[in-house]
């Protein structure tokens, strides 16, 4: 996967003299694992690394300068993440950030992180053992993350089964990256059997959001909304890719009221079966902007 843990939990043991809680949990079988970490001082951080394998639930919470780690795999994984107090300068003046990694392997995986703050990073990755178009739609996948302070940055990678992502990041400089796969080869059409989704709502200044999604029903709304212009390139920035089926995407920027924002769309859709329909897109701005769409029904033939 694309985050390196191993790097991450080595370069926490490394500056273990700066470390003030520390938590490490390796459960089997029926698992229930409930972490509070409390630190008050700026030269400690709490660091939690929770390592599951059955039918799994995990709940992290952090108040402090936090990093968590909750790696699971299993028939049922379910992980809320709560953390409260980065503020991107501590750990010896190292800008060190709030961080939680979430990994989730098997079955119906569930993913909650809510971070407020400075500094957020948040990476989930899902993969549902369900996939490979083996399944029509057994409900596996979702993720849900908010975030709240300056400099949030979000990932969630999520694979086969029915996938739905939702990111909602409140502050100045947010970025959220959602990679959607499925293929589960079609029925669900929404009420909400899922088969993908992604709805992401960024607003602060300097917002950039990026979704791919690849097979099956599809959806994608991006609504970002900036409230002070700060002579970037572009102050709303967002990428939707969609390939495969019956496609939607819905972008929506916006400015506040005293400045024109710089707003840049770019949405590709692709349907190969052009009998079902597919592609729609709608792209909204106000302010200073830029919209590109390239919309594909049907086969090509050379």
């Amino acid at each position: 996967m694309k985050k390196l843990i191993l790097c991450a939990a080595a370069m926490l043991f490394a500056t273990m003299g700066f470390s003030q809680n520390e938590s490490l949990i390796d459960q089997g079988k029926v698992n229930t694992a409930d972490v509070n970490q409390a630190s008050t001082i700026d030269m400690h951080y709490n660091f939690s690394d929770v390592y599951q394998r059955g039918e799994n639930d995990a709940d992290i919470d952090q108040i402090g300068e936090n990093s968590s780690i909750v790696r699971q795999n299993g028939n049922t994984n379910s992980a809320t993440v709560y953390q409260d107090g980065g503020d991107g300068l501590s750990n010896a003046g190292n800008a060190w950030m709030q961080e939680s990694e979430v990994y989730q392997q098997g079955k119906n995986n569930l993913a909650d992180v809510m971070q407020v703050g400075e500094g957020n990073q948040s990476f989930i990755d899902q993969l549902n053992n369900e996939g490979g178009g083996h399944s029509i739609v057994k409900i596996g996948n979702k993720a849900v993350i908010e975030q709240t302070g300056r400099h949030n940055y979000s990932d969630v990678d999520q694979d086969n089964d029915a996938n739905w992502a939702k990111t909602l990041q409140y502050g100045r400089w947010n970025k959220s990256i959602t990679i959607q796969k499925s293929d589960e080869l079609a029925a669900a059409m929404h009420p909400s059997g899922y088969l993908q989704g992604s709805d992401v709502d960024q607003t602060g200044k300097a917002n950039y959001s990026y979704v791919y999604q690849n097979g099956d029903n599809q959806s994608s709304i991006i609504t970002q909304s900036a409230d002070n212009f700060i002579g970037s390139t572009w102050t709303n920035e967002a990428y939707v890719t969609q390939n495969g089926e019956l496609n939607l995407s819905n972008i929506n920027q916006s400015d506040c009221e005293m400045v024109d924002a710089n707003n840049y769309a770019v949405v590709n859709q692709t349907n190969k079966i052009g009998s079902l329909g597919g592609n729609i897109s709608n792209v909204l701005q106000k302010g200073a902007n830029t919209a590109i769409v390239t919309q594909v029904n049907g086969l090509l033939v050379n």
